[in-house]
């Protein structure tokens, strides 16, 4: 039992409420207040006056509490501190005194204000390294008064005005704001502070707590006392009914809506603050508008409330806190805010936990980072994508990295997430990943990425500046290293049935990773897509030409007809997809080589050809090819395949292939063979075989300078077909072999519209670089046009047997006949000691070929017969494939010989006259033409001998001849020579005279001095006059 005017001591004195903006000589805390309460024996204070307390404006916080019109209830007992106020309420001074309605028609109010209920202290940053001692003081923040408003309903009876009965607060239903309500959904959120006669407690700072209209407090009328001990008191929420743990609670408010912080205050970062003024206002949206935090425990004291309460929503922005304090002192805050890793779209938590730890005797707050990955695997829609996702190779991604270590930084929409590095540096962390590529199969690699909230990250008009610090980003942080694992950029062709689905598959070593945003939102789901920049992959069917250790194939989507219009269709029914280049690898000089180029070279093809093949694009049906657009439209064009424009691309080493190639005609792929077959096949689990298959249709036409040969294929297949096939072996411990094997069949040569040479087949084959095996068969020459007449000659030129193999060199095949052939009548020409020869001449080294013919050699003439007359002579002719100049050789003599004989003497005569010609090719020392050489000699040789009785004789030879003789760009000249030789014989003695002339005119300007005396000579002359 207490009334107004009764006070912890005898003195009275009338004690004005002072406010915080008064002058207040002294401060007193509140301990100390309740330790004097507690030696008086504790008092209850109604009103505004004391005479044994210190005034009230003097003890720390408590102007702040005690309202205009309140009374300050003080027990020192159990610390009881709080300031009471009525509203609608009136004391009658009866016995006891009782507690009426003013207005029995409406409800009375009795609101309960508490000094501050929490402390918000500044925190460290840890990123990882351990916590820093922070310096002291630690600064802190106080919260505002809190209250607790009871309702005394309207038409209630008169309560006892005593302070237990106050005191028994469960008897009471609390007075809320609305906002502390369950409330329709798409009801607004506060944008006022709450009025003064609802419950509010400020636990944490800045954050207006508040539990439903249905839960009450409960508290202690009096105070509690254990084993000697007594309790503080307190008062604690809950619902009638229902455990403390299902307790709903609101933030109803904080003053960062209206009143919001300076960014530069610690208060207001993240790295210091538990909770950001962002936090709060997210808070306060949330818990009123979708769903109430869960209280275990919200309590409050004078010494400030204790808190256990969690909170989970689902909308953008912040989706969980956790908040732990006791009596006012935070000691674990946690919150976590939904957003994604960029660009593979994992959903993931910015998890930030706040908790007191104690280091050098110090308590005090630390705070550390995580990004935790909610959902470890995600899929990417076709239907969400550019290109309906052609534009890059995977389907789906998943993670084994869930937990980050404590980050070194806090998360930025533009910068990757980072930890500390193994120096001590902060470095990105690397995400481990399983990659779904589009064949279905899995790949590992790892990759930095960048946390980006999900309201940034699930609207594309948001990521901008993601995507530009992405993209800027250096290529080692977007590189995904894959060491080799086979991808499938695109979905594989259905195969044919009973036909094995062909894997289309790249072993690749590196790909370089962009974004590309998506087409629209979708709900929870990052609003952009992995996109493939390039990659680096071994193309196996071109490893084996182009040497994978010195170049890297460097592919990349085809943009215009693969991303633009997919697979098939009237667009693309040849299925390219991807450009290829070749690029240097680490460690050699930079270069782009577009389109890809690897050769045959002329001695691995035998000599019969020297392909180089143009890649320049990969094709889910054909593989590797090149001129993309055609292919894509099933058309071949050869001049692009091959870069035919390039004349070292030849048959026979002079004939330009794409001369020889049907162009004109261009098929349809996939069923014609113009286009080469490449296709790489496993054999065993170390052994790769590449194999490329060529049968391009040849056509007749006239060949080389000036078009004096003319190629001439078969006229059916398969034999109209030039036939070359390559195959090459790799081992994984890089040791290659090669085959490389051709047949040309039924093809002939015709030289100059009036030789032609048949070739009825040429097959080669060579192994690992080496002296290729040569099968040559020459058909029988066949004599046209002018040289009809030798008709009878072209009966007696053998064809060479099928199979022989003659002087076959590393350079080169030489492959020939000589026949000797019986005397001849040819009208009244007899030709004796006529040696036919057939000689057909292939080098390796490029050169063209070239064919032989031969009627006699110089060291072997033959001999004709004409009545009275005779002479001899040979004649040499080799052409060249390439339709270059001939080379002739040949020499005709004739004349008449007498000779008689007396007995006692004897004696001849002979007279011959003739004609040399030789007419060729000249070239330089670097084996390029310079001309031709020609020589034309005509000569008169006369011999007469005389013997006497056999002891003397006597021989005479006179000779004359004149030259002309032109060597490549050289002037002609001619030149005479005529020589005298006389030889005399006597028994035992003789002796022989030989004088020459010889004179040269037209050879140029004549020599100067100096050009038919050196200086050394000059000199010894100089000397012997001195």
């Amino acid at each position: 039992m207490f009334s107004p005017k009764r006070y912890t001591g005898e003195t009275k004195t009338d004690q004005k409420n002072v406010s915080a903006d008064e002058d207040a000589p002294r401060v007193y805390p509140r301990r100390p207040v309740l330790g004097w309460l507690a030696l008086g024996g504790g008092a209850l204070l109604f009103g505004t006056s004391s005479d044994a307390a210190p005034d009230a404006a003097r003890i720390a916080g408590l102007a702040a509490i005690i309202p205009p019109g309140g009374h300050l209830a003080v027990r020192a007992q159990d610390g009881l501190l709080v300031s009471l106020s009525l509203t609608n309420l009136e004391v009658r001074t009866s016995r006891p005194p009782k507690l009426a309605l003013r207005n029995p028609a409406s409800d009375g109010l009795v609101t309960i204000t508490f000094p501050a209920q929490s402390l918000f202290e500044r925190a460290v940053f840890d990123n990882g390294s351990g916590p820093p001692t922070p310096e002291r003081p630690i600064e802190t923040r106080l919260s505002a008064p809190s209250r607790i408003v009871v309702r005394i309903p309207a038409g209630s009876a008169p309560i006892d005005y005593d302070l237990p009965t106050l005191l028994d607060l469960a008897k009471y239903p609390l007075a809320v704001s609305p906002f502390a309500n369950q409330r329709p959904p798409g009801s607004p959120e506060p944008t006022t502070e709450p009025p003064q006669n609802v419950t509010a407690i400020e636990a944490p700072w800045r954050l207006i707590l508040s539990p439903e209209g249905t839960a009450v407090f409960t508290a202690a009328r009096t105070p509690v006392t254990r084993n000697g001990r007594t309790e503080l008191w307190h008062a604690r929420a809950t619902t009638s009914g229902q455990t403390p743990g299902q307790l709903p609670i609101r933030a109803i408010w904080t003053p960062d809506i209206t009143n919001p912080l300076d960014p530069n205050d610690w208060a207001a970062k993240a790295e210091s603050a538990s909770l950001t003024p962002d936090h709060r206002k997210q808070i306060v949206r949330k818990s009123t508008t979708e769903n109430p935090a869960q209280a275990s425990l919200l309590l409050v004291s004078p010494m400030g409330t204790s808190l256990d309460l969690e909170a989970v929503w689902t909308s953008n922005g912040l989706i969980g806190w956790r908040h732990l304090s006791w009596l006012g002192r935070d000691n674990y805050v946690k919150t976590e805010e939904a957003g994604y890793l960029f660009p593979f779209g994992f959903p993931a938590t910015l998890l930030s936990i706040t908790e007191r730890v104690f280091k050098d005797g110090l308590a005090f707050q630390r705070k550390r980072f995580f990004i935790v990955v909610r959902v470890p695997t995600v899929d990417y829609p076709a239907g969400l994508q550019t290109f309906a996702g052609r534009a890059q190779p995977f389907t789906g991604a998943a993670t084994s990295t869930i937990v980050s270590p404590p980050l070194a930084e806090l998360p930025q929409n533009d910068r990757f997430v980072s930890v500390l590095g193994a120096n001590g540096a902060p470095t990105e962390l690397r995400y481990q990943l399983a990659l779904t590529t589009k064949d279905g199969r899995t790949v590992s690699a790892d990759l930095p990425m960048i946390w980006v909230d999900d309201t940034t990250g699930e609207n594309p008009g948001n990521l901008g500046t993601t995507m530009a610090a992405y993209a800027a980003a250096e290529e080692p942080l977007r590189t995904l290293n894959l060491g080799g694992q086979k991808v499938g950029f695109v979905e594989p062709k259905p195969p044919e049935p009973g036909v094995p689905q062909e894997d289309r598959a790249l072993p690749t070593t590196a790909m370089l990773i962009s974004a590309r945003l998506a087409t629209k939102e979708d709900g929870d789901r990052l609003a952009a897509f992995p996109d493939l920049v390039h990659a680096d992959v071994h193309v196996e069917e071109l490893d084996a030409f182009s040497g994978p250790a010195k170049v890297i194939t460097r592919l990349s989507y085809e943009p215009e007809i693969y991303l633009d219009k997919g697979f098939g269709g009237s667009a693309n029914p040849g299925d390219v997809w991807a450009k290829v280049a070749t690029v240097a690898p680490p460690g050699f000089a930079a270069q782009a080589v577009d389109p890809l180029q690897f050769a045959l070279s002329q001695a691995a093809g035998g000599g019969m050809a020297a392909p180089k093949f143009a890649v320049d694009a990969l094709s889910r049906v054909h593989g590797t090819v090149t001129d993309l657009t055609n292919i894509a439209q099933n058309k071949f064009n050869p001049e692009e395949y091959f870069d035919l424009q390039d004349t070292a691309i030849k048959l026979l080493g002079a004939i330009p292939l794409r001369e020889v190639i049907e162009i004109d005609d261009a098929p349809s792929l996939p069923s014609d063979q113009n286009i080469p077959k490449i296709t790489t096949n496993r054999i065993g689990d170390d052994t790769v075989e590449t194999v490329v298959t060529w049968k391009p249709k040849l056509k007749a036409v006239p060949v080389g300078t000036g078009k004096l040969c003319t190629f001439e294929p078969a006229t059916t297949d398969p034999d109209r077909r030039l036939h070359l096939e390559v195959k090459i072996t790799a081992s994984a411990d890089g040791s290659t072999t090669s085959v490389v094997r051709g047949e040309l069949n039924n093809a002939a040569l015709v030289f100059v519209e009036m030789i032609r040479q048949p070739i009825d087949r040429l097959r080669f084959e060579s192994r690992d670089g080496g002296k290729p095996s040569i099968d040559l068969k020459l058909g029988t020459p066949e004599f046209k046009g002018d040289l009809r007449f030798l008709s009878r000659l072209k009966d007696l030129l053998p064809a060479l047997p099928g199979g022989v193999k003659i002087d076959t060199t590393p350079t080169g095949v030489k492959a020939g006949l000589t026949l000797a052939v019986p005397s001849v009548p040819i009208g009244v020409v007899l030709v004796q000691n006529l040696a036919v020869g057939v000689l057909f001449d292939l080098p390796f080294n490029g050169d063209p070929a070239r064919l032989f013919f031969s009627f006699g050699t110089r060291e072997a003439p033959f001999r004709c017969t004409v009545m009275a007359l005779g002479g001899g002579g040979f004649l040499t002719i080799g052409l060249s494939v390439n339709g270059g100049p001939p080379a002739i050789e040949g020499s005709l003599e004739f004349g008449a010989a007498v000779a008689i004989d007396l007995g006692v003497a004897s004696g001849s005569v002979s007279i011959m006259a003739g004609i040399y010609i030789a007419f060729g090719p000249k070239t330089n020392d670097k084996n390029e033409f310079v001309g031709n050489t020609i020589v034309i000699t005509g000569f008169i040789r006369a011999v007469g001998e005389l013997s006497v009785l056999g002891l003397i004789h006597i021989s005479l030879e006179f000779y004359l001849g004149l030259t002309f003789k032109k060597e490549g760009t050289e002037e002609g000249r001619v030149e005479g020579e005529a020589t005298l030789k006389v030889r005399v014989e006597v028994f035992l003695f003789s002796t022989s005279v030989s004088v020459t002339l010889r004179k040269e005119i037209g050879s140029g300007v004549d020599p100067s001095f100096g050009d038919q005396i050196s200086a050394s000579d000059w000199s010894s002359y100089c000397a012997a006059f001195a």
